[in-house]
Order: structure tokens, then C-alpha cells, then sequence
């Protein structure tokens, strides 16, 4: 069986994160899309595979800050007021994230994503960063209250103005 699907998701589709909802979605959407190809392209002699890249060293954090902030500037004054002072930390978690030495290069996932499509029989979900196996294996199954807890803190959501 050396046939493969090998879908992209993220650890966004592991655990919700603010403000990028749709993004969680899609990617929710994709881990159970590839878990129900699992069952029916096997039959077919097909290994449908999940690889889960966590944050990588692409364009993507700079250009998720850019829309925030293009989107920040259409609101209404209110809705400034309201959502400045969160976004600007968001923006800062963006940018430090980026230069952390420790994310993953495009290359880097890369090479794993060419691993996981060469091996004989690859395992369903496959981490690709240290990121994405730790929120998949420890902070996804957390208690609901623990992960909103995180969530509240990490992101200064309880200090946004009433």
C-alpha cells in the first residue's frame, strides 16, 4: 500500500484559540474529514494521513497581524476602543512567536511531511513541530475550565474594557 492522502491541518483544529474562528474551524474540519477518509480510502488500499504542523516560520503570523489591524481600522470608534488594547497584545504574541529560535523552518516541516509520505505504513496523526504534539497531547485535553483559564489569560481577555 503505497497510495496516500496526507491532509494539512493544525493545532488550531486541536484547541480553539481567540479570534480567529474560522481558521479553527476549517481545521477542526479537516481532522474530522481526514479521521472519516481513514475509514473509507482504506478499503481502497489508500493511507489517508493527518500531519499537524504547528507554528512555522512563514509569512503567516505577519499577515494575520496586517488583516487584524486592517480590520481594526474599519470598526466603528466603539469597536476600536473595545478591541485595541487586546488586539495590540495579540499582535505582540505574533511578533514574539516569530523570532522564537525554536519554531520549526518551512524546510524543517517539510522534510517531515516527505518522511511521513515515504514510510511503509504511516501512523494516522503525525506531529510535525514540538508545538503541535504538546497541545495535542497535553493542553487539548486539559479540562474546559483550564483551557478557558489559559486562553484568558495567555490572550489579557479579562481585560478588555465592559
Amino acid at each position: 500500500m503505497k497510495s496516500r492522502v496526507v491532509n494539512v491541518a493544525s493545532w488550531a483544529g486541536l484547541m480553539s484559540a481567540p479570534y480567529i474562528p474560522f481558521y479553527n474551524a476549517s481545521k477542526f474540519a479537516v481532522i474530522g474529514l481526514t479521521e472519516s477518509m481513514f475509514y473509507d480510502l482504506r478499503l481502497l488500499g489508500v493511507h489517508a494521513v493527518l500531519a499537524i504542523p504547528g507554528t512555522t516560520k512563514t509569512p503567516m503570523l505577519g499577515k494575520t497581524t496586517a488583516e487584524g489591524a486592517a480590520s481594526l481600522e474599519a470598526m466603528p470608534a466603539g469597536g476600536r476602543a473595545r478591541y485595541q488594547q487586546l488586539f495590540d497584545h495579540y499582535a505582540a504574541l505574533g511578533a514574539s512567536f516569530a523570532d522564537s529560535p525554536m519554531l520549526a523552518t518551512p524546510e524543517k516541516v517539510a522534510h517531515k511531511l516527505y518522511r511521513i509520505v515515504e514510510r511503509p505504513k504511516p501512523r494516522f496523526k503525525n506531529h510535525l513541530t514540538i508545538d503541535a504534539s504538546l497541545v495535542d497531547t497535553v493542553l487539548s485535553r486539559l479540562p474546559w475550565r483550564a483551557k478557558v483559564a489559559m486562553n484568558t489569560r495567555m490572550y489579557r481577555l479579562d481585560r478588555a474594557p465592559a
